[in-house]
């Protein structure tokens, strides 16, 4: 039982969003040629297909694990991540900065 009471106190500093809830497509977000070869590298980093450049979308795609990335509110990169997520149907976390400054003690020690 205490788990669940350690996980609900977790769960405040973040909110996460699953690629059914996405609602985003590439169209829409304004393309950045310089942003590429970052996410190209993150679809290398999530998933487990060794190849330089993803070349087909039907495979099915093993995560590795998760990644946490720093990027500033409203950056267009956010966009990205999340096309990738839902591309991949890879849960997308965001985590909850005003929580995490008001205790961020009792932040890092759910990672301990």
């Amino acid at each position: 039982m205490e788990g669940k009471t350690d996980d609900l106190k977790f769960s405040k500093y973040y909110r996460l969003i699953t690629p059914n809830e996405m609602d985003i497509d590439r169209e829409e977000i304004f393309y950045r040629e310089k942003y590429n070869d970052i996410i190209n590298y993150l679809k290398i980093i999530l998933t487990n297909d060794e190849e330089s450049d993803i070349q087909s979308y039907n495979k099915f795609i093993r995560p590795k694990g998760a990644i946490l990335i720093k990027v500033n509110p409203g950056t267009d990169i956010v966009d990205y991540l999340k096309l990738i997520s839902k591309n991949y149907y890879l849960n997308f976390f965001e985590l909850n900065h005003e929580e995490i400054v008001k205790a961020p003690d009792e932040f890092i020690s759910n990672f301990i």
